[in-house]
């Protein structure tokens, strides 16, 4: 194989996501990067075992140790880059598969171009905690490329690595084995071999939650989704496939609509996917069935997961492996007339909103106007909005996001969970309190108490209800509830600097230093800490 034309495909798709790695940290980085003290001291025993979001069912130690690396490297520049690596990486192996399965030279270049360039890879590449798609994908495609090669015990260390990266790369499995098929490489071999990778991921994953159900089962549910699960699944798959032929409006914030109307638009697109598979298996054009196969294969798992996925189960991300399979229909019958023209346009098409999408990851507040912009009536972004506005100092606009955010959550619109989105806005109407004009200590100590009835859990709240207590000058009780906040998140920084000061306040000073030096610890880029620390030497 030549390699000039790769060298183009990879330079063509680098371009159009360069401006990625200026972006910062925005979002879930605050938990998976920033806040994430494992990360920050550098501890790799436990990012290998340790859920990614600290909780819940996902353990992905390949993207934990991704984000370490890219982190201790450049900060959010260093993860960037090393996402998009990973996705220059897959979009060659998806070169490389496209030839195998049998389109020549040109239609593979040009999928290939599509599967690297098309704004559903934004999120993956330019929003850090993403980091995992590209690298399963990476993973995954070079797990496709051994099948067909006929390297069983590659393909199956390969479908190890990418199910490490992030558990959607189950679908690898029987896509690897149907495209070995096409290749004329499969066998028996192969088959026992990706049958034991997926066993060792799963009794790994077994170890890691303490359970044969290898913390499958620890996912939070959406009640509201739950309850209507089958229309929400069909709304899910069928968005998912639009994302590939009109990804417009790009956004990370896509809320499901759970009426008739949005059912019914997803179960069109569903059948016309799921009839042209049955068409394609009984006319025997096995590409053809692959290609549906890689379109259907995670859009149909995170549909039947949807319930389980947050507020959001309909994202970019979920739709960047099915976009290689779209290729692959569509570029091969769009050669000649006015379908050769068709495919210049889409492809400049793409590039343009790829580009103007990675914006929109740039800094917080960019994503804030973003999701503003957007989706004004999800209530997750009025309260991004408030916190941003809250770090900004604009008290006033602050107040305004809270409570909006309250509002849309207590009317159900839109249908997600609402209790995180109730419990934070409640807390950041608190702290607007706080830090206004004229602080308000007391009141703020009962809004913090409020939420504590109903969320008792929630170790921010403790650590406002801390601070508030403290500038109201009753001591013993802001360090009971600094304190619980330790206890429920011992690797907040932010708990163990704000005892740090009360401590250094009422004259503990050796307290105050073990408790800078724990805040330090668990986030060794903790300016205030580390002032505070010195001052008291």
């Amino acid at each position: 194989m030549r390699r000039s034309p790769l060298l183009v495909l990879l330079i063509l798709t680098g371009a159009v996501h360069a401006s990625a790695l200026s972006g910062g940290f925005v979002y879930d980085d605050l938990v998976t990067v920033t806040g994430n003290a494992a990360l920050q001291r550098g501890d790799v025993a436990a990012l290998v075992t340790m859920p990614f979001l600290g909780d819940g069912a996902n353990w992905r130690p390949i993207a934990s140790l991704a984000l370490w690396l890219g982190n201790a490297v450049g900060a959010a520049g260093g993860i960037h880059a090393t996402a998009l690596a990973a996705h220059l990486v897959a979009t060659m192996f998806a070169w490389r598969v496209l030839q195998r399965a049998g389109l020549d030279a040109r239609a593979a270049f040009v999928a290939a171009l599509w599967f690297g360039i098309h704004p559903v890879q934004v999120e993956g590449v330019a929003w850090c905690s993403a980091v995992n798609d590209p690298l399963w994908h990476a993973l995954g495609l070079a797990c496709v490329d051994s099948a067909m090669r006929g390297r069983a015990v590659a393909a199956a260390l390969l479908a190890l690595a990418a199910l490490l990266a992030k558990e959607n790369a189950l679908v690898v499995v029987p896509l690897a084995v149907a495209a070995s098929a096409i290749a004329g490489t499969r066998s028996r071999r192969l088959v026992a071999a990706m049958a034991a990778a997926v066993a060792v991921w799963w009794s790994l994953r077994a170890l890691v939650f303490g359970g044969v159900a290898a913390g499958l089962g620890q996912a939070a549910i959406d009640p509201v989704i739950a309850a209507q699960w089958p229309l929400a699944a069909v709304e899910t798959f069928g968005r998912e496939l639009e994302l590939l032929v009109w990804p417009w409006p790009q956004s990370p914030f896509r809320a499901l609509h759970l009426d008739p109307a949005s059912a019914m638009r997803g179960a069109a697109w569903g059948m016309a996917w799921l009839g042209s598979l049955v068409v394609a298996v009984r006319r025997g054009a096995r590409v053809v069935v692959f290609a549906l196969c890689v379109v259907g294969a995670e859009p149909l798992l995170v549909a039947l997961r949807c319930h389980a996925l947050g507020a959001s189960p309909v994202a970019d991300r979920y739709a960047g492996l099915a976009v290689l399979g779209g290729a692959m229909l569509a570029v091969p019958r769009l050669r000649a007339g006015f379908g050769a023209a068709l495919l210049a346009v889409l492809s400049l098409g793409f590039a343009f909103a790829t580009v103007t999408h990675t914006r929109t990851f740039r800094d917080e507040a960019s994503l804030v106007a973003h999701g503003l912009e957007a989706e004004p009536g999800d209530a997750r972004v009025q309260m991004l909005a408030g916190n941003c506005a809250l770090e900004a100092g604009q008290i006033a606009a602050a107040t305004d996001h809270f409570s909006t955010a309250l509002r849309l959550a207590g009317s159900g619109e839109p249908k997600t969970v609402v209790r995180a989105v109730v419990v934070d806005a409640s807390i950041g109407l608190a702290w607007c309190r706080l830090r206004g004009e004229r602080p308000e200590p007391r009141a703020a100590a009962e809004m913090f108490a409020r939420v504590l009835l109903d969320a008792p859990d929630v170790a921010s709240a403790w650590i406002g209800l801390g601070v508030a207590n403290g500038m109201a000058g009753d001591a013993a009780a802001a360090e009971r509830a600094l304190r619980r906040a330790i206890e429920l998140a011992p690797g907040d920084t932010r708990a163990h600097h704000n005892l740090a000061f009360l401590l250094a306040q009422t004259g503990r000073r050796q307290e105050a230093r073990a408790s800078a030096a724990a805040a330090l610890q668990c986030d060794p880029n903790n300016a205030a800490a580390r002032s505070l620390l010195e001052s008291l030497r």
